[in-house]
């Protein structure tokens, strides 16, 4: 008897051939494993094991691109560098067959013989690349598990779920359509590479160094932390929400106004046109650039610089050494309290009514001594002016030249 568990093309070809397990009935103990191919020759491997004949043993092969690794129960057993055109689908078999003269084998003896299966199962490589796939049609599902995937097409209001892995997601769409539009797209941990096209596209990422274009408008992008490397998200739509939930460097542009910048500790190049955005980020040396007016940028400190346009902006780099670049006017510059670090302004000008503040709206003035400070002079100079304007009367009233002068 002869029974195995091999892979063949899909496409119908030969060879390649993998073989996870190959044994000859008259010798249980040894099993086969083996891979042939156009472009090297074939190689097989013979492992001795226990009786295969007296139990349940697993097998297992792992294919990757560059190596075929043999298991049995559990354990490497053999390994071999993977052939050239041993790059295509293939398709398993788990077979039972009766030898006959000049056979590997040889003739069979005895008059019956069995193989007996509990389970096969397949799973997909992080590394491997999967077969295309196209989201096309309104309201479609496409949920994965790990694997790195590559799903293209025009769908709307559609639901990609994908595993960690290195993801390239591309959805297009024709102006004023709503292909490409409404999509909620999540992946876990990995590289992804996604862009959408149309409207009010919800993404969310697992940790990992992504490419991210969010569509015209309406985004809500949600970032894992960025461990290595930049993340680089384009929203160049109206009232984009971008959120980091981990640490990392990360690079935003967008071009409408409206956005709203959420992110946690890292070093950060934040660069938004049009009115009206919000930036919050953690600590960290970022660049922050809002061009457009009505702006509110708030950072955690550690020596960021803050750059507007237009009127009637916010900037506050919180502690560290930051540097705060004002707009046209009526800007309100939040400086640093003492032992926080020195700021340095620019493009402040009473005449544009802009205002320095010296006291955040999160400090108690008590807990710090240049607010104390502050106000203790300017309750002297009250006092003191109180106290001018006494004796000069006084002395008025002692001296009538005094009153004269």
């Amino acid at each position: 008897m002869w029974p195995a568990f091999w892979l063949l093309p899909t496409d119908g070809t030969w060879p390649p051939e993998l073989d996870a397990v190959e044994m000859l009935g008259n010798n249980p103990t040894t099993i086969y494993t083996s891979t042939h191919s156009q472009v090297a020759s074939a190689k097989t491997v013979a492992t001795q094991v226990a009786d295969t004949s007296k139990g349940f043993h697993t097998y297992g092969v792992d294919w990757e691109p560059d190596r075929v690794t043999y298991y049995f129960d559990g354990n490497a057993i053999s390994s071999l560098a993977t052939p050239a055109d041993m790059n295509k689908p293939m398709y398993m078999i788990v077979n039972l067959t009766v030898g006959g003269v000049g056979s590997w084998p040889g003739a069979a003896t005895g008059e019956t013989g069995h193989l007996l299966v509990d389970y096969v199962r397949a799973y997909a490589s992080p590394t491997a690349v999967q077969p295309p796939l196209t989201l096309l049609y309104w309201g479609e599902t496409i949920n994965k598990g790990d694997g790195n995937f590559s799903i293209t097409g025009t769908g709307g209001g559609g639901w990609i779920n994908l595993g960690n892995g290195n993801q390239t997601v591309h959805l297009t769409g024709a102006a004023g359509s709503v292909q490409g539009s409404n999509n909620t797209i999540v992946t876990g941990d990995g590289n992804q590479a996604i862009t959408v096209a149309g409207n009010s596209n919800t993404i969310t990422t697992g940790a990992g160094t992504s490419v991210i274009d969010a569509g015209v408008s309406y985004a809500h992008v949600t970032l894992g932390a960025t461990p290595s490397g930049t993340t680089t998200v384009k929203a160049t739509g109206f009232k984009d929400v971008i959120t980091s939930v981990g640490n990392g460097n990360y690079s935003i542009t967008g071009t409408s106004g409206g956005a709203t910048v959420s992110l946690k500790d890292g070093n950060d190049t934040i660069t938004l046109g049009g009115s009206g955005n919000t930036v919050v980020t953690g600590k960290g040396t970022s660049v922050i650039t809002a061009e457009g007016g009505q702006a509110s940028v708030r950072t955690d400190g550690g020596g960021s610089t803050i750059s507007v346009g237009g009127w009637k902006n916010l900037l506050d780099a919180g502690p560290g050494i930051n540097f705060l670049n004002g707009g046209n006017g009526y800007d309100t510059f939040v400086l640093n309290a003492a032992g926080q670090g020195l700021d340095t302004v620019t493009g402040f000008k009473t005449s544009n009514h802009d205002v320095l503040n010296f006291s955040r709206d999160s400090l108690d003035c008590r807990s710090y001594p240049i607010c104390q400070t502050l106000a203790g002079l300017s309750q002297l100079k009250s006092r003191a002016a109180r106290l001018r304007s006494w004796s000069i009367q006084r002395a008025a009233l002692a001296h009538p030249r005094l009153s004269r002068c």
